[in-house]
């Protein structure tokens, strides 16, 4: 895990330009940076947080993937312009 706080957006973040899904989980240890993250982005951008009421609150949403392939689907469809 050390190895990896090496690695950082920072300086690259203002070069994203597509339309951005930032995913956080409730009780996902490595989810600490999403939101500094979306707050960042200066793209199209959409936040989902993810709850432990609907049982995707951990690491990766595992306990209710199907939902969250349903909300990513979901914002594709928003962001290529199909309808839900």
């Amino acid at each position: 895990m050390r190895e990896m706080e090496r690695y950082t957006m920072a300086e690259k973040i203002d070069q994203i330009r597509c339309p951005t899904l930032v995913i956080r989980a409730q009780d996902d240890p490595l989810a600490g940076g999403a939101v500094a993250f979306y707050d960042a982005l200066r793209c199209p951008k959409k936040l989902l947080e993810m709850s432990n009421r609907d049982g995707a609150g951990d690491h990766c949403e595992m306990g209710n993937r199907s939902l969250l392939n349903r909300r990513v689907l979901d914002w594709l469809d928003e962001i290529l312009g199909q309808p839900a």
